[in-house]
Formats: C-alpha cells, structure tokens, sequence
C-alpha cells in the first residue's frame, strides 16, 4: 500500500489510513445537516484516502455516504457515479442488504430528476431482494418508497397496498421505526382521499411510535400530518399548536428544510384566523433562510403578497407579487435544467447523433411549416385567405405551430445541437440556433400572463384565502381550470406535459382536501 503524502487534505498521521478514513466518513454523516458543503469536502477525502485502502466495504461505505451528501447538494450526476460505486463495492464484499440500499439511493436520484417510473420500475425489480434481505427495515423501506411513488403517479390504491404491506412487515419484524414511517405515510394517503377519521387514528399511532423509540423528527414529521388533518377538521389552533411543536423538533435538528416548511405552514393558518403580522413574521423568517434563486422563494413571495393585500399595503403586495412572478422563472429554468440534463445522459448513453440528422430534422420542420400555412390560406381548404389568421389565433406576429409542436421541436433541436459529438457545419449551427431563438421567443403562450388579468384576481384571492398553500403554479392551473379548458390544452397553453398538469391537479386536490366524488373544475367555478 502507498503512503499518502504529507500534505494530504484532513489527514491525521497518528491514526492509521483506515482509521482516518472512518473519522472523515463519521464527519461527514454528521455534518450533513448543518454544514453541507463540508460534508461533502468530508465525504469526497474519505473516498480519495479509502481509494488506498484494498477493502471493498470500505470504499462502498465512504461512496454511499458521499452520494447521500451530493444528492443533498442536488449534484445529481455525482450522487449517481457514488451510489454505482456503492453497490459495485458491496457486490464485490458480499453483502446482499448494502447493495439494495445503494440501489436505494439511485432511485432517490431518479425521483429527484423527475424519473418517476423509472423509479418505480427499480423499487419493484428491487422488491424480491428486499423481501430476502436479513434487515426487515430494507424491505419496509422499499415498500415506502414506491408507495410515495405510486402518490405521486396519482395512484393512490397501488400507494395504500404498499403501505398497508410494510405495516404489515414491520409488525410481523418488530420493525420500530419502519412501522411509524408506514403509519405516517399511509395516514397522509388516507387523508388525501378524504377518509380523515382514519388518517387522524393512524397519525396518532405513528406519533406514538416515534416517541416510544426516541425520534422527535420523525415525531414532527407525523405531527405536521396531523395538523394538516386537524385544519381539514376546521380544528386552526390545534392545527397550530401541532406545527408548532414540530418546528420546535425540527429546530433541534437542525432540519432547514422542515423548519421553512412548517413557518409557511404556520402562516397559512396565522391568516386564515386573522392574525395578519404575526403571519408576516413567519414568511419573513422563512424567506431569510432560503437562498436567492431557490424554487420555495416564489410560493413564499406569493403568499406574502396576499397577507400584505389583506393588511391593505399595496405597495409591499404589489412588490411581492413582482418578486413572485421573476421566482416563477427562475422555477421554470430550473425544471427545464433538470429535463435537458436527464436528456443529456440519456443521448450520450443511447444515441449516436450525425449532422445529416439535424439538417433532416430541420427540413421535416421547415415541410410542417409551409403545409400547415397552405392549410391556413387556401380558400379551396376552407382556410382564411389574404394572410388572416386562423379562427381562435391570437393576433398579431404568431408562429404557424402551436404551443405543443414548438416545445416538442425546441426540445428535438436543442437536444441535438448540445450533444452532437461531430462538430455541425457553420451553416447548419446557424440555421439551427436561428430556429431555436425563433421558437424560445414564442413557445411561451398568453397563459401565463392569466395571473395578472383583473378578470382572474378577484377569483384568485378567494382561492388563496381558501388555501393559502398553493403555489403560484397551481393557482395558475386553477384558473385555467375555471376557465373549462382541458388537461390537454393547459398543458399546449403553458407548454409543459400532461404529467405536469396532472400533477398540479393531484397536488391541489389534496390541499383542499376534496372528496373524491367531487370535480376540481366544478369545485372552482363554483368558488
């Protein structure tokens, strides 16, 4: 084995190389709540010392914790190439149980991309090596993450089995801690559908359990649940009295996350019952924790503008407001970011990319272009003549393809021109960059200035007084909704896909706790 030098990052010459290695990993576990940029620096020298060091369990130990710290920091790719190392290294020590919760950790990273099914098709492949592992909490622990899956897939049903069976698991292992987790997302679900006098008896359950075993985060996790079925119940100070004694726990911890989660939570039921600066107080608080640029900053933005409309400050409402739609932005960036990098790996890893395929591309498009305006201006068609636009499009300087074939070609072409490992000619990159700037500067449809119209405002506050936690996102599907358009069309509106505006709809569903025989559109027009 080499010595490492002596100007060796965090190295400590009075211990052994593994010794070091164990101290640094131990490190960065602890820091990752608190100080996670050093957690990674942590985490990446313990992978550089444990590279030295010829044991497999080692190396997996130090590339998992690095993974959990990188995916924290949203370092997707990193986390990724980790928790591959992870489970390589596992594989080759043996040991059966690691490997799956290394696989664990890739799904993680699924999830975070947007790759649901392709997390759900990992958990369920998984799903038999779990069930065989000697630690009963892996198999709990698949189980409640592909219940939380299938929620988020909006199927509740295929959710509930998946809970009911990890409860079931953990009762029959003695299974502490996976029985209060499955108790706590089972109840959330339950909740969702409306059945509140059951979810409520299962919240107080895993309450119970979280506290017999000693976890008041996960004893905050469940209490905030429950607080959210107590406000369903029209219980406001109980509701309060829980989330504040979860943002007690969650402030122990050290959990920022959770911490800006229930201040929002708090306010929400602060203006609901009135107390107007008290709820200024908690959003302010909740914006100073969150860094410029981050995906809450416009949902906070928004909700601050509406307390400050109901105070009567109309300068402070209106700043907010414009706070709240330039953090929309940054949003949609961030997801679009999220799309092209997970398009990216999947090109490099599948695709072969030529510059005869682009100039094909271009030309398909240039066809469905010059075919569609002959359909427009024909008078033999039935089409518009002398130029007029077609019956419905707006006026004014619009491109010939709608909102969905913009997005859908923006997306091909950029694709394409960021990954084409065989340099394009300069006349192709001209003529693909000029399209793309072309589509970029329309795709965007008049759906999203839809907030801002005064014909919506007035439906949009009583909404946000009914609910003050949906997002800017929401309300806007909202209104469209009121507005009797499709999922369909709202998705072509706003130019994003049918997922996207189911996801919206599930998510507002269950804040306003519908009943699942009632129509969210009905539901609205009649607000």
């Amino acid at each position: 084995m080499s010595t490492p030098s002596t100007n060796d990052p965090f190295r400590d010459r009075s211990r052994t190389l593994a010794e070091e290695v164990h101290a640094l990993d131990d490190a960065a576990n602890r820091l990752q709540t608190s100080d996670l940029d050093a957690a990674i620096e942590h985490a990446r020298a313990a992978v550089a010392l444990a590279e030295r060091v010829a044991d497999p369990a080692l190396l997996a130990q130090v590339h998992y914790t690095a993974g959990c710290c990188t995916i924290a920091a949203r370092e997707f790719d990193h986390a990724r190439d980790h928790y591959l190392a992870s489970s390589r290294h596992w594989r080759e020590s043996g040991n059966d149980d690691q490997v799956v919760r290394a696989e664990i950790g890739l799904v993680h990273v699924a999830l975070l991309t947007g790759a649901l099914d392709d997390a759900a098709r990992m958990l369920i492949d998984l799903e038999p090596a779990a069930r065989r592992a000697a630690d009963p909490r892996i198999y709990c622990s698949v189980l409640n993450n592909l219940g939380n899956i299938f929620d988020s897939l909006h199927q509740p049903q295929r959710a509930i089995d998946c809970f009911t069976r990890s409860i079931d698991h953990a009762r029959s292992h003695d299974d502490r801690h996976g029985l209060a987790l499955a108790l706590n997302n089972l109840g959330g679900s339950l909740a969702f559908l409306g059945e509140l006098d059951r979810a409520f008896g299962l919240l107080r359950e895993s309450i119970e359990v979280y506290r017999e075993i000693g976890k008041p985060h996960g004893e905050a996790l469940a209490s905030g649940n429950l607080a959210l079925v107590l406000e369903r119940q029209g219980d406001i100070q109980g509701a309060i009295d829980l989330h504040r004694r979860s943002l007690e726990r969650f402030e122990m911890a050290g959990d920022q996350e959770n911490i800006q989660t229930s201040l929002t939570l708090l306010a929400g039921l602060e203006q609901q019952r009135g107390s107007l600066d008290e709820a200024v107080a908690l959003l302010s608080r909740a914006l100073s924790m969150i860094p410029e640029g981050s995906y809450e900053v416009g949902s906070i933005h928004a909700q601050l503008s509406r307390v400050y409309e109901e105070l009567g400050d109309a300068p402070r409402a209106l700043l907010h407001y414009r706070r709240a739609a330039e953090a929309r932005q940054q949003i949609d960036a961030w997801v679009n970011s999220i799309a092209l990098h997970e398009l990216q790996r999947h090109v490099v890893e599948n695709e072969e990319l030529q510059d005869e395929q682009v100039r094909a591309l271009i030309s398909q498009r240039d066809r469905a272009i010059a075919e569609q305006a002959e359909r427009a201006g024909d008078p033999a068609t039935g089409g518009p003549a002398d130029g007029a636009p077609a019956a419905g499009a707006p006026a004014g300087d619009v491109p010939v393809l709608d909102v969905a074939q913009q997005a859908e070609i923006v997306v091909e072409l950029r694709r394409r021109l960021l990954l084409l490992e065989t340099p394009l000619s300069d006349e192709s990159r001209r003529a693909l960059e000029a399209l793309l700037d072309e589509l970029d500067s329309t795709k965007r449809a008049s759906g999203l200035e839809r907030l801002v119209d005064a014909g919506n405002r007035p439906f949009l506050q009583k909404l946000s007084a009914r609910c003050p936690t949906l997002t800017p996102a929401e309300l806007r599907v909202c209104s469209l909704l009121r507005d009797n358009l499709s999922t369909k069309e709202i998705a072509q509106l706003l130019n994003v896909s049918e997922r996207n505006i189911e996801s919206h709809r599930y998510s507002v569903r269950r804040k306003l706790a519908l009943d699942t025989r009632q129509q969210l559109a009905t539901w609205l027009a009649a607000l």
